[in-house]
C-alpha cells in the first residue's frame, strides 16, 4: 500500500511538472514575440556609430529621436535615455549618442547598447515564465486534489 502511495506521487509530480514545463516554454515564446529581445540580440552583433539627439519628447514615454548615418544615407530612430547614453533628463537636441544599427538592415538601430535593451527585455520574459505558469498548475493540483478526494469516497462508500 506505501508503494502504491509513493507512485502515486511521484506521478502527480511528474503531471505538475509537465504541466508547468509546457506553460514554460509557452511563456518564453510568447515573451519572444512580444519582446525585441531577438532584435536587440541581433543588434549586438551590429556597428556602433555616433548618432545625434534630433528631439526629445518627455510627455510620451520620454522618447528620444535620433538620426545616424551610414555611408551617404541619413537614418532615424526612436530610443530612450541611458544604456550607454546620458539619462533622458540630461540629452539636449543635437547631443552625440551611441547608436547600433544592423549592417544588413541599418533601418534596424537602437539608442544605446543592444546588451543593455536585452536585459530589460529579458526582465519581461523571466516574469512571463515565473508567473504565466501558475494559474495552468494550481488547476493542475486542484484537479489531482479533487480526484484524489473522490477516489477515496468511493472506496470507503463500497
Amino acid at each position: 500500500m506505501k508503494k502504491n502511495r509513493v507512485s502515486s506521487l511521484l506521478r502527480k509530480i511528474l503531471i505538475c511538472f509537465l504541466v508547468w514545463l509546457v506553460w514554460a516554454s509557452l511563456a518564453v515564446v510568447i515573451g519572444l514575440m512580444l519582446t525585441d529581445w531577438l532584435s536587440y540580440r541581433q543588434l549586438s552583433k551590429g556597428v556602433l556609430v555616433e548618432g545625434r539627439v534630433m528631439g526629445k519628447e518627455p510627455e510620451n514615454h520620454q522618447i528620444v529621436n535620433y538620426s545616424f548615418k551610414v555611408g551617404d544615407q541619413t537614418f532615424e530612430g526612436i530610443g530612450h535615455g541611458g544604456r550607454g547614453n546620458p539619462r533622458f533628463s540630461e540629452l539636449e537636441i543635437g547631443q552625440s549618442v551611441i547608436v547600433f544599427y544592423d549592417p544588413g538592415n541599418p533601418k534596424s538601430s537602437c539608442m544605446g547598447y543592444p546588451e543593455a535593451h536585452q536585459r530589460v527585455e529579458l526582465a519581461g520574459i523571466v516574469f512571463l515564465v515565473a508567473f504565466l505558469p501558475l494559474g495552468p498548475l494550481t488547476l493542475a493540483v486542484i484537479v489531482m486534489v479533487v480526484v484524489a478526494a473522490n477516489g477515496r469516497r468511493q472506496i470507503t462508500s463500497a
